[in-house]
Protein backbone atom coordinates (compact mmCIF):
# COMPACT_ATOMS: atom_id res chain seq x y z
CA UNK A 1 0.00 0.00 0.00
CA UNK A 2 1.82 3.01 -1.11
CA UNK A 3 -1.67 5.47 -1.20
CA UNK A 4 0.04 9.00 0.63
CA UNK A 5 -2.58 11.15 3.48
CA UNK A 6 -3.47 14.21 1.92
CA UNK A 7 -2.43 17.28 4.68
CA UNK A 8 -3.95 19.91 4.01
CA UNK A 9 -7.02 19.89 1.69
CA UNK A 10 -7.67 23.39 1.85
CA UNK A 11 -5.11 23.56 -1.20
CA UNK A 12 -4.84 23.24 -4.58
CA UNK A 13 -6.01 19.98 -6.07
CA UNK A 14 -6.91 18.62 -3.21
CA UNK A 15 -10.02 20.63 -2.26
CA UNK A 16 -11.41 19.72 -5.36
CA UNK A 17 -11.30 16.14 -4.51
CA UNK A 18 -14.94 15.88 -3.18
CA UNK A 19 -16.43 12.91 -1.09
CA UNK A 20 -19.94 11.64 -1.84
CA UNK A 21 -22.48 10.57 1.05
CA UNK A 22 -24.98 8.86 -1.08
CA UNK A 23 -28.64 7.98 0.59
CA UNK A 24 -30.40 5.66 -2.29
CA UNK A 25 -34.01 4.99 -2.55
CA UNK A 26 -34.22 2.48 0.14
CA UNK A 27 -32.60 4.73 2.63
CA UNK A 28 -29.38 2.72 2.36
CA UNK A 29 -26.12 5.11 2.37
CA UNK A 30 -23.40 4.71 0.18
CA UNK A 31 -20.13 6.42 -0.21
CA UNK A 32 -18.11 7.56 -3.34
CA UNK A 33 -15.29 10.15 -4.51
CA UNK A 34 -15.80 12.98 -6.70
CA UNK A 35 -14.40 15.79 -8.54
CA UNK A 36 -15.13 19.44 -9.31
CA UNK A 37 -14.23 20.25 -12.74
CA UNK A 38 -16.73 23.13 -12.85
CA UNK A 39 -18.39 25.66 -10.33
CA UNK A 40 -21.43 23.18 -9.99
CA UNK A 41 -20.44 20.50 -11.99
CA UNK A 42 -18.46 17.29 -9.98
CA UNK A 43 -17.84 14.08 -12.00
CA UNK A 44 -17.66 10.69 -10.75
CA UNK A 45 -18.26 7.14 -11.37
CA UNK A 46 -21.55 5.95 -12.50
CA UNK A 47 -21.92 2.99 -10.27
CA UNK A 48 -21.77 5.59 -7.44
CA UNK A 49 -25.04 6.91 -8.21
CA UNK A 50 -26.83 3.81 -10.20
CA UNK A 51 -26.46 0.59 -10.41
CA UNK A 52 -29.43 -1.56 -11.65
CA UNK A 53 -27.93 -4.89 -10.45
CA UNK A 54 -27.94 -4.10 -7.17
CA UNK A 55 -30.83 -1.75 -7.13
CA UNK A 56 -28.74 0.97 -6.30
CA UNK A 57 -30.21 4.27 -7.27
CA UNK A 58 -29.20 7.54 -5.84
CA UNK A 59 -32.31 9.87 -4.35
CA UNK A 60 -29.84 12.98 -2.44
CA UNK A 61 -25.82 13.51 -2.42
CA UNK A 62 -23.68 15.55 -0.13
CA UNK A 63 -20.58 16.22 -1.56
CA UNK A 64 -17.80 17.43 0.65
CA UNK A 65 -15.08 18.62 -1.25
CA UNK A 66 -11.52 18.71 0.15
CA UNK A 67 -13.07 16.80 3.57
CA UNK A 68 -10.45 16.18 6.37
CA UNK A 69 -12.04 13.95 8.76
CA UNK A 70 -14.90 15.11 10.94
CA UNK A 71 -13.99 18.42 8.91
CA UNK A 72 -15.70 20.14 5.99
CA UNK A 73 -13.11 23.35 5.87
CA UNK A 74 -14.41 23.80 2.59
CA UNK A 75 -18.18 23.72 2.82
CA UNK A 76 -20.94 20.83 2.24
CA UNK A 77 -23.48 20.57 -0.52
CA UNK A 78 -26.64 18.71 -0.74
CA UNK A 79 -28.09 18.04 -3.82
CA UNK A 80 -30.74 15.50 -5.90
CA UNK A 81 -29.41 16.78 -9.17
CA UNK A 82 -27.36 14.01 -11.27
CA UNK A 83 -27.26 12.15 -13.97
CA UNK A 84 -25.38 8.80 -15.32
CA UNK A 85 -23.96 7.85 -18.82
CA UNK A 86 -27.17 6.26 -21.14
CA UNK A 87 -25.38 3.28 -21.82
CA UNK A 88 -24.26 2.40 -18.08
CA UNK A 89 -28.46 2.94 -17.32
CA UNK A 90 -29.36 0.79 -19.67
CA UNK A 91 -27.05 -1.67 -20.50
CA UNK A 92 -24.24 -1.33 -17.26
CA UNK A 93 -21.39 -0.89 -20.18
CA UNK A 94 -17.88 -0.59 -18.34
CA UNK A 95 -16.55 1.51 -20.64
CA UNK A 96 -19.22 4.28 -19.92
CA UNK A 97 -19.62 4.32 -15.87
CA UNK A 98 -19.52 7.56 -15.40
CA UNK A 99 -21.91 9.97 -13.70
CA UNK A 100 -22.25 13.49 -13.08
CA UNK A 101 -23.32 15.54 -9.55
CA UNK A 102 -24.83 19.10 -10.43
CA UNK A 103 -24.44 21.64 -7.30
CA UNK A 104 -27.46 23.69 -6.49
CA UNK A 105 -25.28 25.84 -5.05
CA UNK A 106 -21.60 26.65 -7.01
CA UNK A 107 -18.40 27.14 -5.90
CA UNK A 108 -16.70 30.53 -6.05
CA UNK A 109 -14.34 31.20 -9.28
CA UNK A 110 -11.62 31.12 -7.37
CA UNK A 111 -12.07 28.18 -5.43
CA UNK A 112 -11.09 25.84 -9.18
CA UNK A 113 -11.16 22.93 -10.43
CA UNK A 114 -9.93 20.39 -12.46
CA UNK A 115 -9.63 20.31 -16.30
CA UNK A 116 -10.56 17.76 -18.54
CA UNK A 117 -8.95 16.28 -21.89
CA UNK A 118 -8.66 14.12 -24.82
CA UNK A 119 -5.03 13.03 -25.37
CA UNK A 120 -3.31 10.42 -27.64
CA UNK A 121 -2.07 7.07 -26.80
CA UNK A 122 1.26 8.22 -27.16
CA UNK A 123 1.22 10.94 -24.27
CA UNK A 124 -0.49 8.34 -22.30
CA UNK A 125 1.53 5.36 -22.27
CA UNK A 126 3.97 5.94 -19.46
CA UNK A 127 2.03 9.05 -18.46
CA UNK A 128 2.72 9.53 -14.60
CA UNK A 129 -0.57 10.11 -12.95
CA UNK A 130 -2.09 10.59 -9.51
CA UNK A 131 -5.41 9.55 -8.53
CA UNK A 132 -6.57 11.28 -5.01
CA UNK A 133 -9.90 10.01 -3.33
CA UNK A 134 -11.89 9.22 0.00
CA UNK A 135 -11.24 4.75 0.92
CA UNK A 136 -13.26 3.33 3.06
CA UNK A 137 -10.36 1.34 5.20
CA UNK A 138 -8.54 4.39 5.99
CA UNK A 139 -8.81 5.56 9.17
CA UNK A 140 -9.91 8.45 10.67
CA UNK A 141 -13.03 8.03 8.44
CA UNK A 142 -13.48 10.73 5.35
CA UNK A 143 -9.35 11.57 5.01
CA UNK A 144 -8.10 12.12 1.51
CA UNK A 145 -5.57 9.78 0.64
CA UNK A 146 -3.74 9.54 -3.17
CA UNK A 147 -0.88 7.80 -4.47
CA UNK A 148 1.45 7.97 -8.09
CA UNK A 149 1.89 5.66 -11.24
CA UNK A 150 2.54 5.84 -14.22
CA UNK A 151 -0.10 4.81 -16.92
CA UNK A 152 0.46 1.07 -18.01
CA UNK A 153 -1.80 0.49 -20.80
CA UNK A 154 -3.75 2.99 -22.84
CA UNK A 155 -6.77 1.08 -24.55
CA UNK A 156 -9.52 3.06 -26.84
CA UNK A 157 -11.90 3.44 -24.09
CA UNK A 158 -9.91 2.33 -20.35
CA UNK A 159 -6.50 3.40 -18.50
CA UNK A 160 -5.14 0.97 -16.53
CA UNK A 161 -2.09 1.54 -14.20
CA UNK A 162 -0.71 0.27 -10.56
CA UNK A 163 -2.62 2.98 -8.30
CA UNK A 164 -3.28 1.18 -4.91
CA UNK A 165 -7.04 1.98 -4.52
CA UNK A 166 -9.72 0.30 -2.28
CA UNK A 167 -13.47 0.94 -2.38
CA UNK A 168 -15.17 4.75 -1.68
CA UNK A 169 -12.41 5.79 -4.09
CA UNK A 170 -14.27 4.88 -7.05
CA UNK A 171 -14.86 8.60 -9.36
CA UNK A 172 -11.64 9.57 -8.46
CA UNK A 173 -9.75 11.29 -10.89
CA UNK A 174 -6.67 10.06 -12.46
CA UNK A 175 -5.08 13.61 -13.33
CA UNK A 176 -1.65 14.89 -14.52
CA UNK A 177 -0.23 18.20 -14.63
CA UNK A 178 -0.38 20.59 -17.53
CA UNK A 179 2.80 23.00 -18.63
CA UNK A 180 1.31 25.68 -16.14
CA UNK A 181 0.98 23.00 -12.94
CA UNK A 182 -2.86 22.87 -13.59
CA UNK A 183 -4.56 19.71 -12.66
CA UNK A 184 -5.83 18.04 -15.84
CA UNK A 185 -7.99 14.50 -15.31
CA UNK A 186 -7.58 12.19 -18.03
CA UNK A 187 -9.94 9.25 -16.26
CA UNK A 188 -12.48 8.60 -13.83
CA UNK A 189 -11.47 5.67 -11.58
CA UNK A 190 -13.87 2.59 -11.53
CA UNK A 191 -12.67 -0.86 -11.11
CA UNK A 192 -9.79 -2.23 -8.65
CA UNK A 193 -7.92 -5.22 -9.93
CA UNK A 194 -5.32 -7.92 -8.36
CA UNK A 195 -2.92 -6.33 -10.68
CA UNK A 196 -3.78 -3.15 -11.77
CA UNK A 197 -6.53 -0.66 -11.13
CA UNK A 198 -8.74 0.63 -14.07
CA UNK A 199 -10.33 3.92 -15.30
CA UNK A 200 -13.09 4.89 -18.25
CA UNK A 201 -10.83 6.98 -20.70
CA UNK A 202 -11.45 10.46 -21.71
CA UNK A 203 -11.99 9.39 -25.07
CA UNK A 204 -13.54 12.29 -27.26
CA UNK A 205 -17.12 10.57 -26.75
CA UNK A 206 -16.82 10.42 -23.09
CA UNK A 207 -15.13 14.16 -23.69
CA UNK A 208 -18.44 15.35 -25.43
CA UNK A 209 -20.98 13.81 -22.73
CA UNK A 210 -18.39 15.24 -20.02
CA UNK A 211 -18.92 18.59 -21.58
CA UNK A 212 -22.57 18.60 -22.36
CA UNK A 213 -22.98 18.33 -18.61
CA UNK A 214 -20.67 20.65 -18.00
CA UNK A 215 -22.33 23.85 -15.20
Amino acid sequence: DERLAVTDTRKAPWRMVCHLLIQDTRGVMHTGTGWLAGPSTVFTAGHNLFDGSRGHAASRIAVLPGRKASQAPNGQWLTTAFDVHPLWRTRARTEVDIGVVWLLRPVDQSFGWFGFSVQPDSVLRGLPVRCAGYPDDKRPFGTQWFGDSPIHVASPQQLAYGLDTMPGQSGSPVFAQDAAGRAVAVGVHVYGAVRENLAVRISQPIFDTLSRWWR
